[in-house]
């Protein structure tokens, strides 16, 4: 069975795959006449609580807690790379995952020598 909570943005609207947990907690309702073999629901739909960028900001604040931590070191890095794996909950909205023990979140940081003034 797929379960989805649909946003809507200024842009249309937004379904992203949940859990069953989730979907239970977000109170998902059959959707149209599909039914699975064993009789049961295919789809389930649920309508967010909130808005797609409430749910996002999770984003945001992972983007400003690297932000914070890269203006505090001596030599800035010439690249940054920040991946987060999100997943969705029903009542906190977008969740960082974790894989296995691990959290999904990484960051890249490079430093290129800087070019030489021409002689």
């Amino acid at each position: 069975m797929t379960n989805l909570m649909v946003f809507d943005t200024p842009h249309g609207p937004v379904a992203v795959e949940i859990d069953d947990a989730a979907a239970r907690a977000a109170g998902a309702r059959p959707q149209g006449g599909m039914v699975a073999k064993g009789g049961g629901p295919q789809e389930t739909v649920a309508k967010a609580p909130g808005s797609f960028s409430d749910a996002l900001g999770v984003l945001r604040a992972c983007a400003g807690g690297v932000t914070d931590v890269l203006s505090q070191l001596a030599v800035a890095p010439s690249e940054v790379e920040v991946q987060v794996g999100l997943k969705l909950s029903g009542s906190a909205g977008f969740v960082i995952t974790r894989a296995g023990a691990e959290t999904e979140l990484s960051v890249k940081l490079t430093w290129k020598p800087s070019a030489s003034p021409a002689a």
